[in-house]
């Protein structure tokens, strides 16, 4: 009987830098999350939506760096530029370890994401579910999980609270954006959903796999 042993860390370690930045990035991204929904405190206009786009004037000057910025946010993490960045880094990996798995995974999320957004926005509606907030939880969290056995703690921690970070702007952006509060909370929901079949798919194909070693 063969024994299996956890993955090492294939990434170099990273530099006191990179470290740094990284942790800036969450930190950044985490009270620009806090300044737009500021905004929207300030409008009265947390439920988003109809609300959102009826309470915060157009012409008003604070609303134009806020509504640039969501804007930016929603494209940068939402569905094109995230799900390139993380078939980017699943492929990396796989060049790595020398194994299809991470790049097949990647592939699995973004498709996975893909149709469920297709299927959700059909049958309920365009606006009944955000795709950028979607998309960041399913690619965000599937980097942190791609990632989980691969670098070092510190490293790993810190990408977790970057993904976070990044995840919650995505969401505060979309409600600046007009997206409704129930919106977000569904499109959050359904992203957590992916993840957990993906996470079932992965051990399920990994305890076939020892399986056939034994």
């Amino acid at each position: 009987m063969s024994t299996t042993t956890p993955d090492r860390p294939i990434l170099p370690a990273p530099s006191h830098a990179a470290l740094a930045t990284i942790r800036t990035t969450a930190v950044a991204l985490a009270v620009l999350a806090g300044g737009l929904a500021a905004q929207l405190w300030r409008y009265d206009a947390l439920l988003g939506g109809r609300v959102a786009r009826a309470a915060i004037p157009h012409d008003d000057r604070g609303w134009r760096w806020p509504h640039f910025v969501a804007n930016g946010v929603s494209l940068a993490g939402g569905t094109l530029i995230a799900p390139a960045l993380l078939l980017t880094l699943a492929a990396v990996l796989s060049v790595r370890a020398g194994r299809w798995r991470p790049l097949l995974g990647a592939g699995a999320a973004v498709l996975l994401v893909a149709v469920c957004l297709a299927v959700g926005k059909g049958l309920a509606g365009g606006s009944a579910i955000s795709g950028p907030a979607t998309t960041s939880v399913v690619c965000w969290g599937a980097a942190a999980w791609l990632l989980r056995h691969q670098v070092r703690d510190s490293l790993r921690h810190a990408l977790h609270w970057l993904a976070a970070s990044a995840a919650l702007t995505i969401g505060i952006a979309q409600l600046y954006l007009g997206h409704p509060l129930a919106a977000l909370l569904a499109s959050w929901l359904l992203g957590a959903l992916v993840l957990a079949v993906l996470a079932l798919l992965a051990h399920g194909s990994g305890g076939a796999r020892r399986g056939t070693q034994e």
